[in-house]
This record gives C-alpha cells, structure tokens and sequence, in this order.
C-alpha cells in the first residue's frame, strides 16, 4: 500500500492502480486479512472512480459487504460508493446507498459526518430532478456548518450554491437568488472579488435573474463574463454557455443588437469547436436572425449550419433534414 500511496501523491495514476492491484492480490491470497482486502478495494475503486464502468462501484461493494457495520469506515464506503454511482448517472441507487449511509451516522451521533453526507445526498437528490427532497438535506447541512462558524465558510457556500439551484428548480426564485448572492458574498470575503471560485455561483445566479426578469442580470452577466475572460482568456469556448444565456436574456427584452452580438460572438468562439459545439451556436444566431428581422444574415448562417452537417453527418440523418428543410424555410433552396 505504501507504493500505492506514494504513486497516488505524486499523481501517477497507472503506478498507483498497478501498485493497488498487486495489493489486492495479496490479501485475496490470505483469507485472514480481510482489513487489507477492504483498504485495498477502497483504494484501487477510488483511482477508477473516474474511469467508465462498473469496477469502481463493484469493489466498493465487495468492501462494505466484508467492512463491520455499522462502523465510521462502512459509513465511509457508503459516502465513497454514492458517489461513483453519481458519476456513472444512477442517481436512485447512489441516494439509497447514501441514505443508509446517513443513517449509520445519524445513530453513531457523528454529526459532521451527518452533514457531510446531507450535503453530498442533496446534490444526488437535485442532480436526479428531485429539488423539494434536496432542499431540507441542504438546510439540514447548512445549520451544522454555521454552528461551526467561519472556519466552514468553504462548506457554507458551497451548501448555499446548491440550495439556491434546488430553490430555483422548484419555483422559488426569491429564495434560490438569495442563496446564491449570499454564496457569492461569502466567497469574495474568503477568496477575494477575482477568485475563479466565484465563476460558478456568478454564472447561476445570472441565469437566475434573467429568468426572474430582475434587472440585476446584466451587471452579473458582465461581472461573470469578465471573470471567466480573466481566466481562460477573450477566446475561450467556456464564454459560449453564458453568451447563449445573455443573448437569451436580450431577446426576451427585445434588445436585438445586443443579443445579436452575444450570438455573433459565439460564432466566432465556436470556429475551431467540436462539431455539435458549433452547430449549437449558428443554430442559436440561425434564430436570433430571424427574430430581429435580419434575414439576409439569417440565410448567411443557415447555409453555413446545413454545409457543416452536411461534412459531419449521413445524409439521412434527421438532424440535417430539419436544418434543410429550415433553410429553405428562410426563402433560399439548395
């Protein structure tokens, strides 16, 4: 194991899995260690968590079924196993093995680890389009890291940022934006105004205004364009999502010069793009054209959309069919 963990630090991926596997192999060879076998299995499903399949989740469950229970370490691999079920999208199991897991915690009076688990359970119960059932894991969460004070603000914030989304997608808009100011506030307190860590909540909360109709949104959206601008650089593709979402904004409010700009720049971006990348962003301008009133521009794109199909598609593919049929819809046939 000690190879293993020394590979592991230095980020040396294969050495590690290869060290684990050796590991795991040894004490498959003698039946008595079985603590070996569980560190092992832990350890090894950890590096491949990430990796697609099922080996990760199935030597988490080989070492809960062979860990005491309930005991801190089985409550662990239940935390562990939750979420690599989580990263492969299978959300129902993920939150039934994390209920129990929570459950192993709440009867040991392990607090902390309660609220850990809440937090990581409302993210699987909100990721799985359950926000009513995420909020009150949130919440729960929440009062323990603020009992803990400012040294949690990290954890604070974070739980913030997801309540605020469960809120949102649950109807609640004044609250879910509050959640994800008082997020954003906390984090330039601890991180300072230019931190990367605000990007996300920035562009969430954003969204989140635009969809409320409070003006608030365009000097969010420009605060968080400017701070992903800093970071990746002008030319960066991580601009499309929040461009996309500016000019949506824009539209809705009629203001077509500036939704077409955020569209055309989007274009641009997405040039060296991957395919569906591109297609998103000239099907997007394709529209915004086309509400405000310029269809010369609108035929320009149209063309390039359907030649770009045509290059990356089968010829009977549905996708190229109805862009086609749109573009000779604009008043110009092929």
């Amino acid at each position: 194991m000690a190879e293993a963990a020394d590979a592991h630090t230095a980020g040396d991926a294969a050495r590690s899995e290869a060290a684990l596997r050796r590991a795991l192999g040894f004490a498959n060879a003698f039946p008595a260690a079985d603590g070996d076998r569980i560190a092992s299995q832990a350890a090894l499903a950890e590096v491949l968590s990430t990796r697609e399949g099922d080996e990760a989740p199935t030597l988490y469950r080989a070492a809960l079924a062979a860990c005491p229970a309930p005991s801190p370490e089985a409550a662990a691999l239940h935390d562990a196993l939750a979420r690599a079920l989580a990263l492969r999208g299978q959300w129902e199991e993920a939150a039934r093995v994390l209920q129990a897991g929570l459950a192993m915690r709440d009867a040991a009076g392990d607090d902390e680890g309660a609220a850990l688990s809440a937090a990581l359970l409302a993210d699987i119960e909100r990721a799985a389009g359950r926000p009513t059932a995420a909020e009150p894991l949130y919440t729960r969460a929440l009062a323990h890291f603020q009992r803990q004070g400012a040294a949690r603000g990290a954890e604070i914030a974070a739980t913030l940022h997801g309540r605020g989304l469960a809120r949102l997608a649950a109807g609640s808009a004044g609250t879910g934006c509050a959640d994800l100011t008082r997020a954003v506030v906390l984090l330039e307190a601890s991180a300072g105004a230019d931190s990367p860590v605000l990007a996300a909540p920035l562009a969430d909360l954003a969204v989140a205004q635009a969809e409320a109709g409070d003006a608030a949104a365009g000097a969010t959206f420009a605060r968080v364009l400017a701070l992903v601008e800093r970071q990746a650089g002008a030319e960066a593709v991580e601009l499309v999502p929040l461009l996309q979402a500016r000019s949506g904004w824009h539209a809705t409010h009629q203001r077509w010069d500036d939704a077409l700009a955020d569209g055309e720049r989007q274009a641009r971006l997405t040039a060296t793009a991957d395919a569906q990348t591109r297609a998103q962003a000239l099907d997007g301008l394709v529209a915004l054209c086309v509400a405000a009133g310029r269809p010369e521009r609108a035929r320009a794109v149209s063309a390039e959309l359907v030649a770009l199909l045509e290059r990356e598609l089968p010829a009977d593919a549905p996708d190229l069919a109805v862009a086609r049929r749109n573009h000779a819809g604009l008043g110009v046939g092929r």
